[in-house]
């Protein structure tokens, strides 16, 4: 499946319907993906994602695989949960995409890559910044050694939160350096 229009039919499960999950939701929506189903445990959350995007809702994921029958699972949650949940939906057949990172630890990961193999599905990591073309202009200066070799980069990026999830996070940074 290289085409957008080799996709567009498949079912294709999100799971974790925070910003995240829904922003991919959307962007899939728009790519023209008619098929959407959302699994959270949040019932707040999959009251926005029906409401703003239509499809199928689920509150236990084993539910949501063995009925909707995803072909495509984007896992949008919490990274401890990463490769439990990429590994159920490559038992159930499913192509996976995971938000980075990965996971919390390297545990677990090359079960994940023998599974994938086993039943020949694409795992692929979302992280954007690989793509980005100052970045990419970086590595081919870098790898071509016309800056000699480096050994060492420090990298700041920063990216847009939504305004209630900043808050908080700026808020139990404070808290924390206050203790």
């Amino acid at each position: 499946m290289s085409r957008i229009s080799d996709w567009v039919e498949c079912r294709t499960l999100v799971v974790g319907c925070g910003s995240i999950g829904r922003r991919h939701a959307r962007n899939l929506k728009a790519l023209g993906v008619r098929r959407l189903g959302f699994c959270d445990t949040s019932s707040e959350a999959l009251k926005q994602c029906r409401e703003e995007l239509g499809g199928e809702t689920f509150s236990d994921y084993a539910e949501a695989l063995q009925k909707f029958k995803p072909e495509i699972v984007l896992i949008c949650t919490p990274p401890v949960y990463h490769v439990e949940e990429a590994l159920a939906a490559l038992q159930a057949r499913a192509h996976v995409f995971i938000e980075k990172p990965l996971s919390h630890e390297s545990s677990g990961i090359q079960a994940l890559i023998s599974e994938a193999r086993r039943h020949d599905r694409v795992v692929q990591i979302g992280y954007n910044m690989r793509f980005h073309p100052g970045l990419q202009i970086l590595k081919e200066l870098i790898d071509s050694e016309k800056l000699g070799r480096v050994l060492w980069l420090n990298v700041e990026v920063g990216q847009y939160l939504p305004t209630g999830v900043r808050g908080s996070i700026i808020a139990r940074a404070t808290a924390r350096a206050r203790n």
